[in-house]
């Protein structure tokens, strides 16, 4: 669903509150360190705690919130 996000890697922050995009340049990343051309960009500041990003079976990305009465929240293309 999101072809320019292909091999990428999505991580959440409990603490930080964002959900995080990093692309690398060569596919697949060097094992030994930072991949050249690796970027990282924060894609959602959503002021709670995220627990967990996952690309679902339908090819959009899902995430829930940390909260009393947690969010499931899904991302998906615009038209």
């Amino acid at each position: 669903m999101f072809p320019d996000w292909k091999g990428d890697l999505f991580i959440s922050g409990l603490a930080g509150e964002q959900v995080h995009r990093v692309s690398f340049a060569q596919d697949p990343p060097d094992t030994n360190g930072p991949a050249s051309g690796e970027t990282r960009e924060t894609l959602f500041d959503l002021r709670a705690r995220v627990r967990d990003v996952r690309e679902g079976p339908d090819g959009l990305l899902y995430f829930v919130t940390d909260e009393e009465a947690g969010r499931l929240l899904r991302i998906e293309p615009a038209d």
